[in-house]
């Protein structure tokens, strides 16, 4: 069974998400969470599998969330929203966030999305994913292997750290992150990060955490 909070002020809104859920036996254990301050006490005691949130309220700050995974990096977050722009995605990402989920989907869609997440894969919108890799040439070959510490690097990359928290991870500087960064990049044939996150996910990489 699934454990999930579900943070919103509105009750409706958590009320009818529940009601959407627990259709058909779908098997999840909810919460309802009416503020941020109460999720940050209620992780402390009860560790949720995933946390469910809307991406559109003001009550989300993304850089609490990095710093929640950053402490439970077990508890995974999934958003919901009106619309994903291409930049809104690379901040869910650069905060630890595995999937979004739009607010007009079908609910079949969010359940997916949820067992998605739970077996460490990723859950966004296709044509956000086909942004991610329409500068990368499908057919580029690339013919070296990434090394032990570039692998590493493109672990932590793909779940979200910045090149300084990477650094303090693996006690090396920045300008050596920056440096393996910039090799993959080049041996995967990608432009950008938003590219390689998809890249290497599809090419079996890295495997989310």
């Amino acid at each position: 069974m699934v454990k999930l909070f579900v943070v919103d002020r509105n009750i409706l809104f958590r009320q009818c998400l529940k009601m959407a859920l627990e259709k058909d036996n779908f098997a999840v254990s909810l919460i309802e969470v009416n503020e941020l301050t109460d999720l940050i006490a209620l992780v402390g005691k009860e560790i949720p599998d995933i946390v469910i949130f809307d991406l559109d309220s003001e009550l989300f700050h993304l850089g609490v969330i990095s710093e929640i995974v950053s402490k439970f990096p077990g508890i995974k977050f999934l958003a919901l929203s009106f619309d994903l722009s291409r930049n809104k995605y690379f901040r869910l990402a650069q905060a630890g966030i595995k999937g979004c989920v739009l607010k007009n989907s079908d609910t079949s869609y969010l359940k997916q999305a949820i067992l998605d997440v739970m077996v460490g894969k990723i859950s966004f919108p296709e044509e956000i994913l086909q942004q991610m890799i329409k500068n990368h040439n499908g057919n580029q070959k690339f013919s070296n292997d990434l090394t032990e510490r570039e692998s590493e690097v493109l672990h932590h990359l793909c779940n979200g750290l910045s090149n300084n928290e990477i650094a303090e991870k693996l006690h090396l500087s920045y300008d050596t992150v920056k440096w393996h960064r910039s090799n993959i990049l080049i041996k995967s044939g990608c432009k950008n990060v938003l590219s390689l996150y998809k890249f290497a996910i599809q090419h079996h990489w890295v495997q989310l955490t």
